[in-house]
């Protein structure tokens, strides 16, 4: 049994070189981005 992370790299190594292994894998090696949601506003504590 092959490592999934093996795998990436081989592919990662591939697409490095130019070549389109990469276009086969069913998220084109795409990266999210830190901060997709909404930054969340804190409580504020009211006195009463």
């Amino acid at each position: 049994m092959v490592n999934i992370e093996r795998i990436y790299l081989h592919i990662r190594e591939d697409k490095s070189k130019g070549r389109d292994l990469y276009k086969y894998t069913q998220h084109h090696l795409k990266h999210r981005k830190r901060g997709l949601h909404k930054k969340r506003s804190k409580i504020v504590k009211k006195d009463l």
